[in-house]
């Protein structure tokens, strides 16, 4: 019995006749870990800005990679008290 099938019920093995390639069908190419790292990427550098304006820790923009956590964080950002306010009122009502 093969280990491995393709989708015409057929064993995939190296063309040397080699093992079935298991493993190297789940494996990702070289495109899909492009793809996946950019979105990464395009997801954490606006947070990161976010994060940083609002007198927060950038790193916790990080936490947007993280299932659940993303909602959390977009959900304390938008409700917390935002330091860098607390610092821009606390300059005007010195002056």
């Amino acid at each position: 019995m093969p280990v491995c099938t393709d989708y015409d019920g057929e064993c995939m093995t190296v063309p040397n006749g080699g093992s079935p390639m298991c493993v190297a069908a789940f494996m990702p190419g070289f495109f899909e870990l492009l793809i996946v790292c950019s979105m990464a990427v395009l997801g954490v550098v606006p947070f990161w800005m976010i994060c940083s304006k609002a007198g927060f820790p950038g790193w916790i923009s990080l936490l947007i990679l993280v299932p659940m956590l993303n909602v959390v964080l977009l959900f304390y950002i938008a409700f917390a008290e935002w330091p860098a306010l607390k610092a821009q009122t606390g300059r005007e009502s010195a002056e």
